[in-house]
């Protein structure tokens, strides 16, 4: 069988171009087609992410808060724990050297003031003895006394026989 093509050469150019448009309009309704699928399926994740979305992020957000507000205190109290740690180690048991230093002085012995001073390490007695022998014995312990060093009495301390009051400076040994 034969095919005979009897359309002038304008009508067939003119058939050309309509077959041409009529595959190039089926090319853009299919791209058209897909374009639209595509934007659907990314709407639609869009949406699907932005509903789960947002609430993890205002659950984080509030426990990021949360936990900052923990860290903050958590971090006062370690350093109010390290500023009492060093108070501590720095400290000195005041009560054990006030008990052996009363183990030192003699029965007839009042002691009026006893001034230690911990910064500048330097220790102030003054008080009454019935005797000078008493302030004497006083001294002696005074000087034997371990924390105690640099032990210095007024010659006043000694000059009256009865009802003496005395006074000593010393150096603190606290280590």
């Amino acid at each position: 069988m034969v095919t005979l093509n009897l359309l002038p050469p304008r009508e067939k150019s003119e058939v050309r171009l309509l077959y041409i448009l009529q595959f190039t309009k089926s090319c853009l309704s299919l791209l058209l087609f897909i374009t639209i699928i595509g934007a659907v399926v990314i709407s639609t994740a869009f949406f699907t992410l932005e509903t789960d979305f947002y609430p993890m992020v205002s659950g984080t957000t509030l426990m990021q808060r949360d936990t900052k507000d923990f860290s903050q205190e958590v971090r006062r109290l370690n350093m109010e724990l390290r500023a009492i740690k060093e108070i501590q180690e720095g400290g000195v048991e005041w009560s054990k050297v006030l008990i052996q230093f009363t183990e030192t002085i003699p029965d007839d012995i009042q002691i009026t003031s006893l001034v230690l001073n911990k910064t500048s390490l330097k220790v102030n007695i003054r008080g009454k003895a019935k005797t000078r022998e008493d302030v004497l014995a006083f001294q002696d312990n005074l000087e034997n006394f371990p924390l105690f060093s640099d032990v210095i009495g007024p010659v006043s301390n000694i000059l009256y026989p009865k009802d003496v009051e005395f006074q000593f400076n010393a150096q603190l040994q606290l280590n």
